[in-house]
Order: structure tokens, then sequence, then C-alpha cells
């Protein structure tokens, strides 16, 4: 509460050489965060332009503070769209006629690409790609039971290599391109969160499409049939949903096809009005 005076200032901060830009908008994309925050100020400098919130991560979870929380909601109606990619998200504002679920894209033509397998064929091997929330517990638990699985874990994930367990290899931040391979072949995806609203996230689209059993924290439930849970802290449920990813029997996997970011974008803008032969100038603004 002492805080909040300070977060009512960041709705005012001067952005130099932006007000004529916004002006000429025909579409405004806010992505969530505290830059929600500048929505009522950017509609007074525009009013003419359609406006998006792209909710692609959840305030409720990410420590944000609470008066963007309470912006957030009251502003909420006055959107074109809010555009939520996955159905935990959606459901905060599912009472909004403007609300669509409309899941995160991938680079199709990406992940369809010539990639090798950077594997040897007799290892298994288990993936983890992402920076957030990673359940520490659970990459301990899995190594120590099962050190003939190798667990790659892609992205700043707050882990030193540990000796005891030297099957967890630890590639930090890399380059999409080079995680790609690591993914495709990997025998099963790992998503084991702390925290609920991951159960649509990007990666759980990029697993999917590659058609991986996906062991996932039990927190993130939804009708994915290739989701595989366990109990947060629980290490017998772990090593079971472990068991039942090795095997997994991938070809029962059914699911909807994995729309690229061009199909997400053309659902957006159609939703709001705009033709998909609309294609502005892009400003990304930091």
């Amino acid at each position: 509460y002492i805080l909040f005076p300070l977060f009512h200032i960041y709705r005012f901060l001067p952005i130099r050489n932006f007000d004529k830009l916004l002006s000429r908008a025909e579409l405004v994309v806010f992505e969530s965060v505290y830059e929600v925050m500048l929505f009522e100020r950017f509609k007074k400098i525009n009013e003419k332009a359609k406006y998006i919130y792209r909710v692609s991560d959840d305030n409720t979870v990410r420590n944000v503070h609470q008066i963007c929380i309470d912006y957030e909601m009251r502003i909420a109606k006055h959107f074109d769209l809010i555009s939520s990619p996955s159905n935990a998200i959606h459901s905060r504002f599912s009472k909004f006629g403007n609300a669509k679920f409309q899941l995160h894209g991938a680079p199709i033509a990406v992940l369809d690409g010539n990639l090798c397998n950077p594997y040897s064929s007799k290892t298994l091997n288990a993936v983890f790609i992402g920076n957030n929330f990673l359940d520490r517990e659970f990459i301990n638990v899995a190594a120590n039971y099962y050190p003939s699985i190798n667990f790659h874990l892609f992205g700043d994930v707050g882990l030193s290599p540990d000796p005891r367990y030297k099957n967890v290899i630890l590639y930090g931040q890399t380059d999409f391109m080079d995680l790609l391979p690591y993914v495709k072949y990997a025998d099963f995806g790992m998503s084991p969160m702390t925290k609920t609203s991951f159960s649509d996230s990007n990666k759980i689209q990029i697993y999917t499409h590659f058609k991986l059993p996906i062991v996932i924290s039990s927190i993130n439930r939804c009708d994915r049939n290739n989701f595989i849970y366990y109990e947060i802290g629980n290490s017998e449920s772990i090593k079971l949903t472990i068991d039942s990813a090795i095997n997994f029997d991938r070809d029962s996997i059914q699911f909807s096809k994995v729309d690229s970011w061009d199909d997400l974008v053309k659902n957006m803008l159609t939703t709001v009005g705009l033709s998909w032969i609309f294609l502005p100038n892009w400003h990304l603004v930091l």
C-alpha cells in the first residue's frame, strides 16, 4: 500500500516522440504486465484505433503489483479484444464479451524443417525449456531415481551443476534453433511448474507439435491427452509419471493442429474487424 502512489506515477511518465506515432496507428497491441496501465492514456491520444490486449502472462502469478492487477480488470472491457493463450488466464476475463481463448502459435515451418537428432540411439532423454517457476525438487527426484535418463534443461532455470546428478544437463539461455532438435527427438517433455496457468504455454504447444508425452504438475490440469500428472512434493507420484512417460504410446496422442503465429495474428485481426491483408508498419515500443 505504501508503494501505490509510486505505481500511479508510472502511468504519467513521459514517452518521447511517441504521441505522433500513436495518433496515426490503426492497431495497438498491449502485452501483459505494467504496460497495460498506459491504456487510458493511449486511448485519449487515439480513440479510433483498435486495441488488443494479448494476455501472454497471468499477472496474478507473477508477483505483479496489485495496482496493476486492479487496473487490468477495471479497463479490460474497453479493449476491442482480450486474447488469452490459456484457459486459466481466459477464465479471469471470460465474463467480458470481448474475451477470446486463442492459443499461442508456433513457428510451424521452422519446426517442420530438417532438424538432426542430437542424441545417441542408446539413451533416454527428457527436455525442459523455460525460465520461470521450475519445480527443482522434481528434477532432483527424477535424476536420482532415473540415472539412465538424461534431463536436458534449457533456460535460466536457477540451478547449478550438481556432481550427484551427472544426468542433469544445463544449457542456460540457448538459441531457439539450437534447442529445437533436443525437443523434437526427446522421449518426453517436462513442464514441472510450481504455479498455475501453464497448461497451454508456448513450450506446451511446441512439445505437442512434436507429439511428446508431457510430465506436468497436477495444478495445471486440462483436457490434453498427452499430459501425465504428478503431485508436487510427492516422490512416488514423480516416479509413476516418469514410468508412464517412458512407456507412453505416442501414436495415441490426439490433439488439434498447433497453429502458426501467422494463424494467430490472422485470428486476432479478424476478431477486431481488420482484414488479414492489413499490413501496417509495426513498431515495437520498449
